[in-house]
């Protein structure tokens, strides 16, 4: 009966490993040249809460590995550029790749 437990739990506690998510994309600027360096930030709307941080390499793109949510939304803030906020995003699949996402010269 024990073993039976145990196997039991191990099967649940790898399903909810599997469940997380990645988010990935690339970020593009001026001339639609790759932005490196980027802090690409992963929200939840419904509290404003930070779930994963991620930098881009220097050809724009960028990884958020092992996340959970229902909802959350892409926030990017960048020297000489607008802000840019995502439309909400829902996992739909374990692995989600966002398309280009090209921030805006910020005009004074």
């Amino acid at each position: 009966m024990i073993i039976k437990l145990l196997y039991f739990f191990a099967f649940i506690c790898s399903s909810a490993i599997f469940a997380q998510n990645s988010v990935s994309g690339k970020i593009l600027g001026k001339d639609n040249l790759p932005l490196s360096d980027v802090e690409v930030l992963l929200i939840n709307p419904s509290n404003q809460e930070t779930l994963k941080v991620a930098i881009t390499d220097k050809e724009g793109k960028f990884e958020l590995e092992n996340v959970k949510f229902d909802e959350a939304k892409i926030i990017i803030e960048q020297n000489n550029y607008e802000k840019f906020t995502s439309e909400i995003i829902k996992p739909s699949e374990t692995n989600i790749l966002l398309p280009d996402i090209t921030l805006k010269v910020y005009q004074n």
